[in-house]
């Protein structure tokens, strides 16, 4: 008997790599800025300013990185391959303006903030 070749999706391509990264870093930035304040509580005027340098670091790298794999699944799929994870799409609300001047006001408003406008 021949043995025959077959191709399987595997998951867990670089993007959901990328996302796992992000998350271990993002972490370690949070134990690293709780550390900081901890061993250096004496010593506000440098502990605070470490903390939240490293907390920012972590929150922007893991905004980088999850993004790097947003990226990586829209190649693949306008390429036509499988990706793993989701595509974020844009969302939509809801807003309401004043008719007379254009200013934005609250879906319950009576009057416009700006003009005085009654509202219905």
């Amino acid at each position: 008997m021949e043995k025959q070749e077959r191709r399987e999706a595997v998951s867990g391509g670089k993007e959901n790599q990328l996302v796992s990264m992000a998350i271990v870093l993002f972490v370690i930035a949070i134990i690293a800025a709780v550390l900081t304040i901890a061993l250096y509580s004496e010593q506000a005027g440098i502990a605070l300013p470490i903390a939240i340098g490293v907390g920012i670091w972590g929150i922007t790298v893991y905004i980088l990185l999850t993004a790097a794999a947003e990226v990586i699944r829209l190649l693949k799929k306008m390429a036509g391959l499988k990706y793993d994870g989701k595509i974020t799409q844009p969302g939509e609300k809801t807003i309401y303006i004043c008719s007379k001047c254009g200013t934005e006001v609250s879906k319950n408003a009576k009057r416009c903030y700006e003009c005085g406008e009654k509202l219905e």
